[in-house]
């Protein structure tokens, strides 16, 4: 199934290359630029098990990637990269830490925060539920305790306070 060369993208409206997808989004055959259009369009208009698998995948991608950023500058700031002169970087590097951990607890805690809700709703705690809450206070912290270098932010090591 190789789209037409005169079409145009179902989401973004740009042509159709060779390498275009072809997908049926709710029973309707759909032309795509790329794979990234794709996905967008199905988690916009789709529908049923498709829509809710695509929107999974988004939010899996986003969250995989504001994890790898929060490990990677984590990992710079417990090694002591940012030492000497570079030390008046570090506020700035926690509060980035802090605005990439808020969006990647939220976007991938979602199943643990449903699940939380309906079984507090119901009286009933297990394990998983109470396990995210104890995620939410250190990301609830505000930001400005890490900016100030003050020794009460989680995620300064004792020997930068």
């Amino acid at each position: 199934m190789t789209p037409s060369l005169d079409a145009l993208c179902r989401h973004c409206l740009l042509p159709v290359s060779r390498r275009g997808f072809l997908r049926a989004v709710n029973g309707e055959a759909c032309q795509f630029c790329c794979y990234g259009c794709c996905i967008a369009y199905q988690v916009k208009n789709g529908s049923g098990d498709a829509s809710e698998a695509a929107w999974f995948l988004v939010r899996l991608g986003v969250g995989s990637f504001l994890s790898m950023n929060i490990m990677l500058f984590s990992l710079l700031v417990y090694s002591g990269a940012f030492s000497g002169a570079d030390r008046s970087v570090l506020p700035t590097i926690h509060l980035l830490l802090w605005g990439l951990a808020t969006p990647a607890v939220l976007i991938l805690g979602q199943p643990f925060l449903r699940e939380t809700w309906s079984q507090a709703r119901r009286g009933r705690l297990t394990l998983r539920p109470s396990s995210f809450s104890a995620v939410l206070p250190p990301t609830a912290t505000p930001p400005w305790p890490c900016s100030s270098g003050a020794a009460t932010c989680i995620s300064i090591p004792p020997r930068w306070c």
